[in-house]
């Protein structure tokens, strides 16, 4: 039938005074023959760029079946030597072409005499795995075979065109007359067909013609319409031939393939072909676990509540002496908890905080002035009650560092009070201010983003800091000032099961790395340093699944898993 088409289209032009020099288009019809034998026996064939490539890709694929060899990277190194070939050579000699297919092959195989890359030294390839010359002999065989026909036929390859505008006609006439209903029979038929032709050759605005010559008044709104679809047809095809347009287009299109391959590497196999007609047990199923998965917040119906603690230490075994939290200046909790050690010095001299003990009985003092104090439980439990009273909306605790000392050392407290499950019902989330002050306020000359500093920028006044209540409602007064939106605040924060879940590992974490460095060193060969030990046992991977990435993907598997983006953690 296409055959028939194509010959029916050639006669139509001929008897309207046009003969066809040359055709582009796939090597999957006959047609070109029958055109030749019917009606123009001196019309050439080229071949299209397009086609070649997918025909290519679908027949590594097929190859990489046979050889292991054949990766995902040498299939795209191979498809993207084979079209710089085309293109440094479609408007030379046939000759050109051919010797240049001809050292395609040997130039990944590292025979570089012929090809234009003869260095002195050694070459490195850019899209060759590790940059190392390919060594598989039959896969040498098979991909010399490959080019065979191309090569035989090199004069194909001979065009600068292509057939993207014929593919642009077929999906405006597909949405005019779409496959899956049968118009061909329909009276409509000719007119849907010609209103494509019409769209394609003019645009939109071929309504307003139409409607002008059957003497039709075309309505004010389909008129700005069609000419806002044209501006934005002409803008878009403006904007895709860009520079920058196609190099994000090609970084987009490299970080989905690396989602993808992460994907195949974490989940084992999710689909194959006759998969499930196989032995059960030979199925590859088993997930390598994201246990930093953070569950998205909504931003809407949140209430922020900004937090600060007042500690013995500076390290995350600290135990709270202060407990402060602000909403507005009706809605303010601060609370004095007395810790079972004791307070040390430099705690002493930033806090102003002592302990002293008088009648037989502890004592705590700040600057000097007794406070009083309740023990962490009841401190603690009063915190979380005090959460609940004060609104039904979703509460997102906000401290400054607090990712690094806060919320580690609050949450650490709540359980060991055994108030996990309170504390998961009260608080939604929680949130680091200097996470979010970074992404709000920019072009600063200080890189410093201590409370300190941040808000004497803000105000050009100092406070009164190192007291729990003045460093919350200093957090509030900053971002009410620089006007920091919930949606900011959302995007931003880590969801309370996540931070207890994180805390928990970091607790563990020195074990975790002692264990990793003793089953992947030895003491001839360190394969792995103490801070790379450290960065993979705090994403929450193990030596075990390192090994069953390496499995999956013996080239990208290890890769894939640790150049991994993470969510948001605590540290």
């Amino acid at each position: 039938m296409e055959a028939d088409i194509a010959v029916q289209l050639h006669s139509d032009a001929k008897e309207a005074g046009l003969r066809y020099k040359a055709v582009i288009g796939d090597e999957d019809s006959s047609a070109i023959k029958h055109i030749k034998e019917k009606v123009n026996s001196d019309v050439e064939k080229y071949s299209d760029i397009g086609h070649i490539k997918r025909s290519i890709s679908n027949k590594l694929e097929e190859m990489s079946k046979k050889h292991k060899s054949l990766t995902k990277t040498v299939r795209t190194a191979f498809l993207t030597n084979f079209t710089f070939a085309f293109y440094q050579n479609n408007s030379k000699t046939a000759d050109e072409m051919k010797t240049a297919l001809e050292n395609l092959v040997p130039h990944m195989y590292g025979e570089h005499e012929k090809c234009g890359f003869h260095k002195s030294g050694s070459y490195r390839h850019k899209n060759l795995p590790y940059g190392k010359d390919l060594s598989d002999e039959e896969l040498r065989s098979d991909l010399e075979a490959l080019l065979k026909s191309f090569k035989t036929n090199s004069k194909k390859l001979l065009t600068t065109g292509h057939s993207r505008p014929n593919e642009s006609l077929n999906g405006i006439a597909w949405s005019k007359a779409p496959k899956f209903r049968n118009y061909t029979l329909s009276e409509s038929f000719d007119f849907r067909c010609a209103a494509a032709v019409c769209q394609f050759n003019v645009g939109k605005t071929y309504v307003d013609s139409v409607c002008k010559t059957a003497q039709f008044t075309p309505q004010k709104r389909t008129k700005l319409f069609n000419e806002r679809q044209d501006r934005k047809r002409k803008y878009q095809k403006d904007y895709k031939n860009r520079k920058e347009f196609k190099k994000a287009r090609k970084s987009l299109k490299m970080e989905r393939s690396k989602k993808e391959i992460v994907y195949g590497v974490k989940e084992g196999l999710t689909y194959m072909t006759d998969c499930s007609l196989q032995n059960p047990d030979t199925i590859d199923t088993m997930c390598i676990p994201d246990d930093r998965a953070n569950t998205k917040i909504d931003a809407e119906d949140i209430l922020p509540v900004y937090l600060d603690l007042e500690t013995t230490r500076l390290g995350h075994n600290a135990e709270i002496i202060q407990l402060a939290a602000f909403v507005d200046s009706s809605t303010v909790f601060n609370s004095y908890i007395m810790p079972t050690g004791s307070i040390n010095e430099s705690a002493t001299a930033v806090t102003g905080f002592t302990i002293e003990r008088k009648d037989g009985m502890r004592r705590m003092y700040q600057h000097g002035i007794p406070v009083y104090t309740v023990d962490k439980h009841t401190g603690l439990t009063s915190f979380i009650e005090w959460l609940s009273s004060i609104s039904d909306k979703k509460k997102i605790l906000i401290a400054h560092n607090g990712s690094r000392f806060d919320f580690p050392i609050l949450f650490e407290q709540l359980e060991s009070a055994k108030l996990v499950n309170n504390a998961k019902t009260a608080i939604t989330g929680v949130c680091d201010s200097i996470h979010v002050l970074k992404t709000v306020i920019k072009n600063r000359e200080s890189k410093k983003y201590s409370l300190g500093v941040l808000y004497e920028e803000t105000f050009g006044e100092t406070f009164d800091g190192h007291d729990a209540l003045n460093d919350a409602k200093a957090i509030a007064k900053i971002f009410q000032n620089v006007q920091v939106s919930k949606t900011q605040i959302a995007a931003l924060s880590v969801d309370t099961s996540s931070t207890f879940n994180n805390t928990r590992h970091n607790r563990n974490l020195k074990q975790a790395v002692d264990n990793f460095e003793c089953s992947i060193n030895n003491k001839n060969n360190k394969i792995v340093s103490h801070g790379m030990a450290r960065k993979i046992c705090k994403s929450r991977l193990t030596y075990e699944m390192l090994k069953l990435a390496h499995f999956r993907d013996r080239e990208q598997g290890i890769r894939a898993i640790l150049s991994e983006k993470v969510g948001k953690v605590l540290e």
